[in-house]
């Protein structure tokens, strides 16, 4: 992957009014978040606000916290799994012990 060059602001700024050069060279699109929609039923929905309001935050807020979490489970029990997976496949270790 190819190092982004750093900018200052005002030079971001300049070059984007300018529209002369990509600014996507200078852009860290790992941080850029995407906006989507989501339908939920409304019981679900007051479940949502009753917790956020419960733990003093926004709905939104809590709706990425619980993606992200399980996101990052998941991803934590597929490399448990594989390492347990090898750990079977390891020669002269029998299963079990």
């Amino acid at each position: 992957m190819t190092e982004k060059k750093m900018i200052t602001t005002e030079e971001f700024d300049r070059i984007f009014d300018d529209g002369e050069e990509d600014i996507l060279q200078y852009a860290d699109l790992s941080t850029m978040t995407k906006r989507i929609n989501l339908d939920f039923p409304a019981w679900a929905v007051h479940k949502l606000d009753d917790e956020a309001k419960r733990i003093g935050g926004t709905r939104q807020a809590l709706i990425r916290q619980i993606v992200i979490g399980f996101i990052d489970n998941r991803e934590k029990f597929e490399f448990e799994k594989k390492k347990f997976d090898a750990t079977l496949k390891t020669p002269g270790r029998a299963i079990g012990s």
